[in-house]
Order: structure tokens, then sequence, then C-alpha cells
């Protein structure tokens, strides 16, 4: 009878659930660029699903950034070696503005990632003792070698910064790029190995990544800072450890003093017979306020896959700060209790959704791409891995008719994501002094495509900055925060509109400022 209450109240709660899912619509890149053809295999872009980030102000516009690029295992090739064959070797990874068009991705712009000194960055492995893990990476299916490339990215996660800049994190290094947003260029590299004025060291155990399974997700939240979380347990000391340990970890990069902080993160206990810890990967980390977050679950094994969403808040959670617990690695602790004992609190977690009971398809088995438009929608997309696989890792292409998907669910009722606020992406705070409410005239104007904007606030207060048109319709929301005291300055792109007269209106409390502009294109 108990058995059946149980089953009674589980059915009642799953129902609930999904029935505070008011819509999913899947959208797809039904035409990407052909890169090439090997093995008659026509090769496509893709693989951009990894990293997905929502531009606000925008309708339905995104960035999203590709990885490595296509490249198929070689292993059973070269005689066990870990190998990477490269159909497309002067592939560099990119950066792609996408926009959701009837049911389709379609791609606005795109630019290529950039190196110190402007010239392409690779996907290709990073050198031995500085990231490098001993994949070989070949040009051809003969065995002929592609050097280690300093700058090579396996780019996975992507957000927009503020000034403009953008920020990628990578599974090679890992690492965390500072990238500009204009030109592509590389502006400052954050990971474990030697510093120069283009790479700045965070902490050294990171070094001790599994191969190809280093930052998979990054954020920013409100405040500014930055966040990554590594796929996998470090193989710290040795990789058996990490595959036994739920242990990840989450890094914290403050951009104005390059102070870094770490924070433990727990995943889900083994699923027998099929999954094991070792099958487990953190595949995405999207802000929701300053504390809190989403973080994306999955795991995959002998026809088992599983993805999840869960709500995180590192408020309260035991800063990292030491290398030993009682003579024990932090992955060494395994899982919660280890890390209790040890006087550690984790990241507080709970379960949010289940994709696979909402649509999602199951035969994309790599989940990687989070964003938040607003508190009732958010978008999921999947790696593709470029379609293309070689399941006998001895580097002839298979090609797996993958495409790069995005879903968006608006949902409602417990499901709405409390207490989001929207970053503030291309805000430049001008002076913390200001002694009154003030919106000034924009310029220049009249202007193409782009204009900036000042307003000062003299103290704490709820601010929202939206463009209408001649007709009173909001075509663009450019702040919706609470700032404190200043001065701010913001660009405002209207390369999507048409030529005409717009109105921007400021509201701050109870103080309400509205402005005219032309855009003459």
């Amino acid at each position: 009878m108990k058995k059946y209450i149980l089953f009674i109240f589980f059915v009642f709660v799953v129902s609930a659930i999904h029935s505070q899912v008011v819509g999913v619509d899947s959208f797809k890149l039904k035409t990407p660029t052909i890169l090439g053809v090997n093995q008659g295999i026509t090769i496509r872009e893709g693989a951009m699903g990894s990293g997905i980030y929502f531009i606000p102000g925008t309708n339905n516009e995104f960035y999203m950034v590709t990885d490595r690029g296509p490249n198929v295992e070689a292993t059973n090739r070269n005689g066990g070696n870990l190998t990477l064959f490269f159909p497309v070797a002067n592939y560099s990874p990119k950066i792609f503005r996408i926009k959701i068009d009837g049911d389709s991705l379609r791609v606005i712009s795109s630019f290529t990632i950039k190196r110190p000194g402007s010239s392409n960055v690779s996907g290709i492995p990073l050198p031995p003792g500085q990231g490098g893990t001993g994949e070989i990476a070949w040009s051809d299916t003969s065995g002929t070698v592609i050097p280690p490339d300093f700058w090579g990215i396996d780019s996975e996660g992507i957000l927009m910064g503020n000034n403009g800049e953008m920020w990628i994190c990578d599974e090679y290094g890992p690492s965390v790029w500072r990238i500009n947003g204009t030109t592509g260029e590389v502006i400052k590299r954050y990971w474990p190995f030697n510093t120069d004025a283009n790479n700045q060291q965070i902490d050294t155990v990171f070094r001790k990544r599994k191969p190809n399974r280093g930052f998979e997700g990054v954020a920013i939240t409100p405040n500014g800072k930055i966040y990554a979380i590594i796929q996998s347990p470090l193989s710290n000391p040795v990789l058996s450890t990490g595959d036994s340990s739920r242990v990840h970890r989450i890094l914290e990069i403050d951009p104005l003093t390059n102070q870094t902080r770490m924070f433990a993160y727990l995943h889900q206990p083994a699923i027998p017979p099929n999954i094991r810890e070792r099958d487990w990967k953190c595949g995405e980390l999207v802000a929701i306020n300053n504390t809190d977050f989403l973080v994306i679950e999955q795991a995959s094994r002998n026809g088992t896959f599983t993805n999840k969403i869960y709500r995180i808040s590192i408020a309260g959670a035991t800063q990292i700060t030491q290398e030993l617990y009682n003579g024990k690695t932090l992955e060494a602790l395994k899982d919660s209790a280890g890390l209790a004992q040890n006087g550690i609190v984790p990241v507080q977690k709970t379960f949010y959704f289940d994709p696979l009971a909402n649509g999602y398809n199951p035969t994309q088995d790599k989940p990687e791409g989070l964003a938040i438009l607003n508190d009732s929608t958010f978008v999921l997309t999947n790696d593709n891995d470029y379609s293309i696989n070689s399941p006998n890792s001895d580097g002839i292409i298979v090609n797996i008719n993958s495409v790069t998907t995005a879903y968006r669910y608006r949902v409602t009722g417990s499901l709405k994501i409390a207490g989001f606020i929207p970053p503030l992406t291309g805000i430049t705070p001008v002076s913390s002094i200001a002694e009154e409410y003030t919106l000034t005239q924009n310029y220049p104007n009249p202007f193409n495509p782009v204009t900036n904007i000042k307003f000062s606030i003299p103290g704490s207060s709820m601010v929202k900055l939206k463009i209408f048109d001649a007709i009173g319709r909001e075509v663009a929301s450019l702040v919706d925060n609470e700032l404190v005291k200043g001065t701010y300055s913001i660009d405002f792109d209207a390369s999507m509109l048409s030529s005409g007269v717009y109105f921007y209106k400021l509201v701050a409390g109870e103080f309400v400022s509205t402005k005219k502009m032309v855009l003459v294109k």
C-alpha cells in the first residue's frame, strides 16, 4: 500500500512539473557552411552548440562558439597512441552571432578567434608542458603530424562581458580567454601554466585535468565576476582518483583584480549498471544572479543517456584554499561525506529540470549550451561534433547526420527562474559621482548604426533603459538591473533596425526621462 501511495505521489509530482512547461520549440542550423570534402564526406561548420550566450536587448539573438574544429580519432591507426585526424587542418575556431528565425538558426555574422598579433588561433593540441596531454594531431591518415600550437584552443563556453569584450572557456588548457569582442584578438588567457603579458596564472592544480576534460562552461554574474566549471573531477593526484570522485571545481575570476577563488561541486552518484562516476560531465554553467547558477550534468554509456539541469548557489560554500586535507587531495575526498569530515561545504544544489522528459532529442547526447533569456525562458543546445565520427578510432570518417539544434523552453510556476538578474553586459561605469538623475542626448545623433547613451543616478536604484520605435513598440532593452550610485555609459547597436525615428526611455526609481534619436542608414 505504501509503495502504491509513493508511486501515485511520484506521478503527481512529475505531472505537475511537466505541466509547468508551457512551450518547447526546436530550431536547427539547416544550412551550415561547407568547410571541405574529405574521404568523400562533406564536412560542414558545426559544434557551435557547446557554448551559447543570449545577447541582452535583442530579439532571440545569441553568440555561439565552435570548438577545435572537425576531427576524428585515429588512435588505433597510430598503434594506440592518442591521435586526432583533422580533415580541415587549417580550421580556426569562430564566434557566431545567431538569430532564431522561424524554425531555423540563422547566422548573422562571424569572426575568428585570434592570438596576440592578430593571426588566427587553431584547434591543434597544446605543446607538452604547456597544456598538452599527449594528443597527436594528423593532417591526413598517412600520419603527417601537425606540430603542437601554443595558442591552440578547444573552445566550449562563451559570454559577453562588460565593455564589449568576450570570454571563452577551453577544454585544452584548461583556460579561460578574455578577448576583444570586435577584433577577436586575445587580451589575456587565464590558465595554470606560464605567465607573461598575455597569460595570467590560475591555480596550478588545474594542470591535472583529465585529457580534454577542462573548462566546459563559463558564466558572468551581474557584478562582473567570471565563473568556470571543470568538466570532470581532476586527476588529483592520479587518474584513478578523479575517475572515482564526484568532486568538481568551480573557478571564480575577478577581472578587475585577477584574483581567483575556488569552490567544490558534487555531481550525482553513479547509476548502476551503466553510468559510473567517471561518466558524469558538467556541460554548461550560466548565471542567474551573483550567487546562483544553472548547471547541466550529463552522462552516456552502453545505451544509457541522462541529462539534468540543476540550480546551484555558491552562497555559504567553503572557499578551497589548501592542497591537502588530512593528507588527501580534494578529489580524493570523493563525496559529500568526505567533504563534511573535513569541514568543506560544497555549493548548494537542487534539481531544476529534466530536458529528456520535455522534448529533448535523446540521440543528441552532448547537451552543452545553456542560455537564460528571462525568468520564464531558457535555451538548450547540443554539440554535434561537426556531424562526423570515426567509430573504430581509425581516422575513417563516418557522417553521423547530426545538426546543431536549439531547444527553447518557456516555463511557469515553480519552474520560473526565481531571482534572475540580467547581466550588465555592455554597460561601462564612468564615474561613482552623481548628484542627480540625468539622461543625456545620445551621441552621435543622427547615427549609423551605433550611438552612445549616458545616464546618472544619485543612489542605488532599479534602472530600466529601453528603446521604442515611432509607434511605441519596444525594440530593445539595454538595461534592466539594480545599479549603484554613479554615471554609466552604454553603446546601442541598431544594425538590425531600419532607418527612422526612435525613442529611448530611462526609468530609475520615480525618475522617468525620454529622448528622441534618429537612425540614418
